[in-house]
């Protein structure tokens, strides 16, 4: 159990899928905004990977 002074710190990593973000031809807009999201949430976002 934790108590009213302690805190649970969260991280995440969003990791984005497609060729088409690692060319370079579309800008990666969904990490963005779900980075936001989270980061309402409390949710620490440390990176965004892209891969093909």
């Amino acid at each position: 159990m934790f108590s009213n002074d302690e805190q649970i710190l969260m991280k995440a990593e969003i990791i984005a899928i497609g060729n088409e973000i690692i060319s370079g031809l579309i800008q990666d807009t969904n990490g963005r905004y779900l980075s936001k999201q989270l980061h309402l949430l409390g949710i620490d976002v440390s990176q965004i990977t892209a891969v093909g």
